[in-house]
């Protein structure tokens, strides 16, 4: 088994399966229970969320009444209704959307503070992390590695082409070392 692993290619492989497994995983739960985690990062708050096989990652600005904390929500999912991103009267300075990938910045009020909440998001769905991982992963354990290239070393040479020293020993056919002693029959 430890054959299997030597080399990198097989190791990068092996993480990126791990990867693939862990999104996948999250795909299946997404499909099931919503999940929002919110973390502070500096001024902002992180949130990442998933619900309906999209993940999404969004830093909200401070709205200067809620400091940001730790949140992590769960929820069943609604597959009766979709999410209408446009209902909570929100300004967007941009938006892209093309399937089930958006990205958005955009601000809006929330009620009972004064300024603007200031909103940044990506969303993309599952499979387009979970297939390409998996096929790199693929690649990369069941391609077959290339044959190890051998190592050659250069022998020092004095500037008229006369060689300086020879490697001596029982590798190169010249007999045992007279620097190893009785070591050299173990070579």
């Amino acid at each position: 088994m430890s054959e299997f692993f030597r080399g990198w290619r097989r190791k990068i492989g092996f993480v990126t399966l791990v990867m693939a497994l862990c999104f996948m995983a999250g795909w299946v739960r997404s499909l099931i229970i919503g999940d929002i985690l919110r973390f502070p990062v500096r001024e902002i708050t992180c949130q990442y969320a998933s619900n309906g096989g999209v993940f999404t990652i969004e830093s909200l600005s401070p709205d200067g009444l809620q400091p940001a904390r730790w949140l992590w929500n769960t929820t069943p999912v609604d597959h009766t209704s979709e999410y209408d991103f446009f209902s909570d009267g929100a300004e967007f300075d941009w938006l892209w959307v093309s399937g089930d990938f958006l990205c958005y910045n955009k601000k809006w009020k929330n009620p009972g503070t004064i300024p603007y909440v200031y909103s940044y998001c990506v969303a993309a769905p599952y499979w387009s992390i979970t297939v390409p991982l998996t096929l790199i992963s693929l690649w990369l354990l069941l391609s077959k590695p290339r044959p190890p290239t051998p190592k050659t070393f250069a022998e020092p040479t004095s500037a008229n082409g006369i060689r300086m020293w020879k490697a001596r020993g029982p590798l190169n056919g010249d007999g045992p070392s007279p620097h190893l002693g009785n070591a050299s029959k173990y070579l």
